[in-house]
């Protein structure tokens, strides 16, 4: 299958490396990829620039309900995602209705844990992509893009 993007993962915040990042994205822009950033919170504003799409959460479930973005972020919703780990089946749809009203683009849910939350598929991967293919009836009737293990575009 053809490789359509870069996913870059463990994402500095800081100003003085965007021109690292800014030299990787221009590569892979250059080759006709996708820029994926992952700095797993939210970064200086001028990586917004950088990625096609940011991590700008990525942790429990427990610290996405304290999460507060700042005030610019609702600006770049549409290349936004967070990755929640640590949900449980009976918090899957106030986990998504919070990333919605975060103005997360994406959003990716799993019930499992650290050390590894990406070692297997979430225990309700089934509702998740039943729910991807039909409606979203747990969530306010507003557009919303669903992430299934991170489906870009």
């Amino acid at each position: 299958y053809g490789i359509n993007g870069i996913f870059f993962d463990e994402v500095s915040t800081s100003t003085s490396d965007l021109p690292y990042y800014t030299q990787l994205r221009d590569h892979v822009k250059a080759n006709g990829g996708i820029v994926v950033l992952n700095p797993g919170t939210v970064p200086d504003e001028k990586y917004m620039q950088v990625g096609d799409f940011v991590c700008v959460f990525e942790g429990s479930h427990t610290d996405f309900l304290s999460f507060s973005p700042p005030s610019w972020l609702p600006n770049y919703a549409p290349q936004t995602y967070h990755i929640v780990y640590d949900v449980s089946n009976s918090s899957l749809s106030q986990t998504l209705s919070r990333s919605l009203s975060l103005h997360g683009g994406m959003v990716y849910v799993t019930d499992l844990n650290l050390p590894n939350p990406y070692d297997n598929l979430p225990s309700y991967w089934r509702v998740e992509v039943q729910s991807s293919f039909t409606s979203y009836e747990f969530l306010p009737k507003k557009s919303y893009r669903f992430s299934l293990g991170m489906r870009l575009l």
